[in-house]
């Protein structure tokens, strides 16, 4: 994905995924820190496309899994969205 980055930023608080077997696609459901909910819907060859690009990120830089979940992210905070 060759993209600028976007404009309006937020920062997740909760996040999960739920399948659409029949209709073949997955929503990720994420709840910003400001309590705004947000629905991404990703077609079943996104979904697979956001899976690898996870699993190469950690490859990567394998220090994201000794990160907390609750650790502040520095500067994003500031950038998020309705701040």
């Amino acid at each position: 994905m060759n993209v600028p980055f976007a404009s309006v930023r937020y920062r997740a608080f909760s996040m999960e995924f739920t399948a659409h077997l029949d209709d073949q696609y997955v929503e990720m459901n994420i709840l910003t820190d400001k309590g705004h909910p947000i629905t991404v819907v990703c077609d079943k060859s996104s979904i697979l496309s956001i899976q690898s690009h996870i699993k190469k990120m950690v490859q990567a830089c394998p220090e994201i899994s000794t990160w907390s979940a609750y650790e502040d992210l520095g500067g994003f905070q500031d950038n998020a969205a309705g701040s």
